[in-house]
Formats: structure tokens, C-alpha cells, sequence
């Protein structure tokens, strides 16, 4: 786990409180030779019950596994019924502004895990602005949800490209592992805010909440392979999810219109 503050922060469960990353801002390069790393601008990876408040990233991330602008992975919740605090990770008016190069990215938050009841995941009022380079999955905002992830208030403007990995002819000794080995996923996806998007009610069969898309926009154009889905909001979904006043005027090319039901097209 690599982030320019820390690899990986684990909440305090006895403190009945947020730790909080404040006004933090990165820069420079990270690169993972091996991409096998969680890899994050700010954090690589967090437990529930951390808050992210305007951040801000500027370091140039590459050849990452897992990679977010701010943070690369949260999760799940822990559903403490004795405690106050909603048992999330949330980010907060973040941006990031650099050019993730990586096989699942995002913007701001790479993925986010399982949650048992509740939000795994707030992002509110976040901007990225950095170009995205996806070997295999990417999201302007989030790449993946695997919980029940509440996107408000956010935008992308970075390009998102799907492109071919060339890492084994250069890098003979990486190893990598494929979407259904590692996420149970079949294909490739893209969007403009989040490339995956999963309501993963076997796991969470007691959620009253679905994964939630509000009041966010995306003007990046998305370049994919003919292989993947692409879709201008959202690439690929699965369950309940809700997507209320969304917009897009990023343009997307590819060679095979292959987006899922969930494609916006404007």
C-alpha cells in the first residue's frame, strides 16, 4: 500500500470520532514496479471512519494495481451498534489533478469495499481534473463500488483512455492478475464518474441503502477498446443503484458499441 502521507491508515475503534486528513496536498511521481500495490495520492488504503477534507493531489501515479487520486481503497463498514459514527470513509471538496496511469483507477477514490448496513463510502463536492489511463477499469470519480457508495456534488474533466498493457513484453516479471480473478469480473468498464458500480446484496442482504449518484457531471471524453463497456456516467452496473440530476458532455469513441444498460447517451 503506498500513498504520499501514508500506505495505510487504520481507524482507532475505541475513539468515537473521524480521524481526519486536512487541507493535505501532494505532489510528485509513484510508481509501482510490480503493480500489486493499493496506491493513493494522499492514502493507499483505509479502514471505516476517516474523512478526507480538501485535499488536494498534483502526484503523478503509475503502473498501479488499485489507484485513487486521494485514496486507493476503503472498507467496509463495521456497523458498530455502539457507536456514533456512521462507520464510513468520506471525502470531502478533494481534487485531484494528475495523470493515473493503472489497471483499476480513479479520480478521486479507487474502490470502495463491502458494507453491512450502511454507506461504505461518502464523496462530496470532489473534482478531478487529471487524465486516467486504464488498463482495465476506470472512473472519473470512483472506480468501483463494491459496497453502497453516495456520490454528490462531484465532476470529472480528465480524459479517460483504455489502453492496451504492454507491461508484460517490458516488465517480464510482473504478475497480473485478470478481472475475474481478482473482482469476479468478466469484463472491462469506463465511465465518466464511476466505472463499476455493484449493490452487492448477497454480502449486505440487511442494507437499506443502494449505491447513490447525485447531482454530479462529466465532460472528459472517454477513449475505450473495443472489448470494454463505456458509458458516459457510469460503465457497467449490477443491482439497485439511484442517479438523480446527472449530466454529461464528454464524447466517447471506441470501435464497438458495448455499453451496458446503465450507459448514459446524451
Amino acid at each position: 500500500m503506498i500513498g504520499m502521507f501514508t500506505g495505510y491508515y487504520q481507524h482507532n475503534s475505541s475513539l468515537d470520532q473521524y480521524d481526519t486528513f486536512t487541507n493535505c496536498n501532494s505532489g510528485g511521481l509513484i510508481r509501482d514496479t510490480t503493480r500489486t500495490s493499493l496506491m493513493g495520492g494522499i492514502c493507499g488504503k483505509t479502514t471505516e471512519n476517516v474523512l478526507f477534507l480538501q485535499c488536494v493531489n498534483n502526484t503523478i501515479i503509475r503502473n498501479a494495481n488499485i489507484a485513487g487520486g486521494i485514496l486507493g481503497f476503503c472498507s467496509g463498514s463495521n456497523t458498530d451498534p455502539e457507536s456514533a459514527l456512521t462507520n464510513d470513509t468520506q471525502l470531502y471538496s478533494c481534487q485531484n489533478n494528475a495523470e493515473i496511469t493503472g489497471a483499476h483507477i480513479g479520480g478521486i477514490l479507487g474502490m470502495s469495499g463491502y458494507a453491512s448496513s450502511t454507506w461504505s463510502a461518502v464523496i462530496d463536492k470532489c473534482t478531478n481534473t487529471g487524465n486516467l489511463n486504464a488498463y482495465q477499469n476506470a472512473g472519473g470519480i470512483l472506480m468501483e463500488s463494491l459496497g453502497h457508495t453516495y456520490i454528490a456534488n462531484c465532476n470529472n474533466s480528465g480524459a479517460i483512455s483504455q489502453i492496451a498493457d504492454s507491461s508484460q513484453d517490458e516488465h517480464p516479471d510482473i504478475s497480473c492478475s485478470t478481472n475475474e480473478q481478482v473482482y469476479g469480473l468478466k469484463i472491462s468498464a469506463i465511465g465518466g464518474l464511476a466505472g463499476w458500480i455493484i449493490t452487492d446484496y448477497d454480502n449486505a442482504p440487511d442494507s437499506t441503502v443502494a449505491n447513490t449518484i447525485y447531482n454530479s457531471y462529466n465532460t472528459g471524453s472517454l477513449t475505450t477498446l473495443s472489448s470494454a463497456d463505456a458509458g458516459r456516467l457510469i460503465g457497467h452496473c449490477l443491482n439497485q443503484f439511484t442517479m438523480e440530476n446527472c449530466y454529461n458532455s464528454g464524447s466517447v469513441s471506441h470501435d464497438k458499441e458495448n455499453g451496458s444498460t446503465c450507459n448514459h447517451h446524451s
